[in-house]
């Protein structure tokens, strides 16, 4: 059986320099040729690839759990925006009552003529007034409903999703020499 050409702790720190570089831009063949100046030890070209191919599920496999931390938290806040546009809406089906405080200055009439001499009272008026409610806050509730919607992928997708590498791989073509011919150019 052959020995492993490095432990756990020299894959973790080579992965952390693969990384770097890899973000840099460099080919695969570079990233190789870079490690192994640095080591005592001497990877492949096709386990650089492999090490990319850890690295590229690692960061999906970690922004993904990130998007859906991200999802949970925008949900809740939407469920706690929902619930105010309906007890608003419920708020502005309620009868509206107001009240109406006037000072009046009264004078009254002798019976043989002439004023008595004025004196102040207040007259009060209520005033009910049934409401039919603002349909602003059920615009709200469905713009709330709108983006959970968007937010849960609810929606059918209009985008195209294509597996170029699966294609390439098919026809007989490496995808990294690709992505190699790409940077290069």
């Amino acid at each position: 059986m052959a020995r492993p050409k490095r432990n756990r702790a020299q894959r973790e720190r080579d992965l952390t320099f693969v990384a770097d570089l890899y973000c840099q831009g460099l080919t695969h063949e570079k990233i190789c040729s870079e490690l192994n100046s640095q080591r005592d030890y001497k990877l492949s070209r096709s386990q650089i690839t492999r090490d990319v191919q850890a690295l590229l599920a690692r960061w999906r496999e970690s922004s993904l759990k990130s998007v859906n931390d991200l999802k949970v938290r925008e949900l809740a806040k939407l469920d706690n925006l929902e619930g105010q546009y309906w007890a608003a809406w419920q708020k502005s089906c309620e009868d509206f009552v107001s009240f109406e405080e006037n000072q009046v200055n009264d004078q009254v009439a002798y019976k043989q003529g002439g004023m008595r001499p004025t004196y102040n009272r207040i007259k009060n008026r209520t005033r009910n007034e049934t409401m039919i409610g603002d349909s602003r806050y059920l615009d709200g509730v469905g713009k709330c409903i709108d983006t959970r919607c968007k937010i849960l992928g609810l929606y059918s997708s209009n985008t195209v999703s294509v597996n170029w590498r699966k294609q390439a791989e098919e026809v007989g073509i490496n995808p990294d020499e690709v992505i190699d011919l790409v940077r290069n150019s």
